[in-house]
């Protein structure tokens, strides 16, 4: 079933990465210039990683996720804590029709809104499971 030919022993790796810097700003929101609410965030993601493919059926992938979120107010200087994570770490095993991913990956389905990675946001999400196309 998982046999690999003697000429395809050899994994393949690709290194991976990902860089992602914006900065956003914002200004009186409530447009009441007494309230303090002017805003500066700045947005760093890095996400480096290592793709393998031990055959055309076994591959495996990990990337680690990054962040810098900081946040500039009118009333101090914050940022974020927790701000690494392994976002995908596992193997994909493919066999004629099926396709089994074990361990963690990103998922999406339909419109991303309930179960999706996030992309647009910073920080995305990823799941740990098992899983079955």
């Amino acid at each position: 079933m998982w046999t690999v030919p003697a000429d395809q022993a050899k994994p393949i790796f690709t290194p991976l990465l990902e860089l992602r810097y914006r900065i956003e700003r914002r200004i009186d929101r409530d447009f009441n210039s007494e309230k303090k609410d002017n805003r500066n965030d700045s947005l760093l993601r890095v996400r480096p990683g290592m793709e393998v493919k031990f055959n055309p059926k076994v591959t495996g992938r990990a990337v680690f996720q990054y962040l810098d979120n900081r946040s500039s107010l009118d009333v101090g200087i914050g940022s974020v804590k927790d701000n690494y994570d392994l976002l995908e770490g596992n193997v994909v095993f493919v066999n004629l029709k099926d396709k089994w991913t074990l361990d963690r990956q990103k998922v999406d389905l339909m419109d991303q809104r309930l179960l999706g990675a996030l992309e647009w946001s910073n920080s995305a999400r990823s799941w740990d499971g098992l899983r079955f196309q």
